[in-house]
Order: structure tokens, then C-alpha cells, then sequence
């Protein structure tokens, strides 16, 4: 149980960090990943911080200079 308890832990400040940097630009994309301890077939959590960066990181691409400027001043710049 203490394994699961931590996957869901990692997940919960990946999708912390990304609602950080891209919650007020992605709005729909954060509430379509909401924090869940559903397990998948293999017995681990269903990776919803991780899910939220694949697909942010398809939407994120070089041409997107406003996303990508506010991505970085967020990171050096906390709290954003």
C-alpha cells in the first residue's frame, strides 16, 4: 500500500507544477485530469500527472513563444 501511496504522491506534485505553469492557459486540459487513485491493469495508479504533461506537450510547440515565455518565467521566477 505505502508503494501506491507514493506513485500517487509523485503524481499529485507533477500536476501541482504543471497547474503552476500552464493552469491559467490550459484550463480544460487541467480538469480533464483530475487526481485519481484509480489503479490500471497492472496494479499502479493511473498516471494522471503524467498523462497532463504528454498532453500538454503536445499542445506546447516552438511556435507557441507566449506559452513557452510564460512556462520559463514561471520556473525562474516562482511562485508564478
Amino acid at each position: 500500500m505505502a508503494g501506491l501511496k507514493l506513485q500517487v504522491l509523485h503524481q499529485s506534485r507533477l500536476k501541482h507544477a504543471l497547474v503552476t505553469a500552464f493552469g491559467s492557459i490550459y484550463k480544460t486540459i487541467m480538469n480533464a485530469h483530475p487526481n485519481t487513485e484509480t489503479l490500471d491493469a497492472s496494479g499502479n495508479v493511473v498516471p494522471f500527472g503524467t498523462n497532463l504533461l504528454r498532453t500538454i506537450g503536445i499542445k506546447v510547440v516552438p511556435e507557441n513563444a507566449e506559452v513557452i515565455t510564460h512556462a520559463n518565467l514561471c520556473r525562474s521566477h516562482h511562485p508564478c
